[in-house]
């Protein structure tokens, strides 16, 4: 059985602020660098082969508390396991998103498969496409075994429709992910994927 945990990065500052983040960073706070502490308790024992992790810091961070258990398996961050780039939106808070694009942001959340990128950021149908290639890339390697994967919210809900085949209108009729949960996905080699659990947060 291959297995797959994925798991959003721990809490930031600007979660906090409720600050967009996408492709830019905060640092961790101290109750996040708590998350992904206990993250990190809850899979020393998994027998990992590999953790891919988003290039940003927030996600690499959280990640370094797993590895740390596991510091002889390979740390491999990637671009395609990013967040959703937002452009001017990165940095400010809903609020202030809201009273700005008010339009765009009712897309954003209620009409995902309308939503379109904002100066020079990403729709939900091109951070699909590019989950699609690195799931493609992975899935039909092949190695076997057990991975993790540390990404950010809006970034796994959307793999969780590839993974699920749903469309994007679906997209935020799922709770928010929490920071630091752990989801898992589960396949035979040659079968298909299946979520198992998805936004576990008994580990925190």
């Amino acid at each position: 059985m291959n297995r797959l945990w994925l798991a959003r990065h721990a809490q930031t500052e600007w979660n906090v602020e409720n600050r967009m983040q996408g492709h830019h960073d905060s640092p961790l706070t101290e109750l996040g660098h708590r998350q992904a502490s206990a993250l990190g308790q809850a899979l020393k024992d998994k027998p990992l082969s590999a953790i891919f992790v988003s290039t940003a810091q927030r996600a690499q961070r959280t990640a370094a508390y797993v590895h740390q258990f596991h510091p002889h398996i390979p740390f491999i961050p990637t671009d395609d396991l990013r967040e959703i780039h937002l452009g001017p939106w990165e940095g400010l808070t809903k609020a202030e998103i809201q009273q700005r694009w008010p339009n765009e942001v009712d897309l954003f959340w209620h009409h995902p498969a309308q939503f379109q990128a904002i100066e020079g950021g990403e729709d939900y149908r091109l951070l699909y496409q590019r989950l699609q290639r690195w799931w493609q890339t992975f899935f039909h390697s092949p190695q076997q075994g057990e991975w993790l994967v540390v990404s950010h919210g809006v970034t796994l809900q959307v793999l969780f429709l590839l993974l699920e085949n749903r469309r994007l209108e679906d997209l935020h009729r799922d709770q928010i992910l929490a920071q630091c949960s752990l989801s898992l996905v589960e396949w035979e080699t040659g079968h298909q994927p299946r979520l198992v659990f998805r936004n576990n947060t008994d580990h925190l």
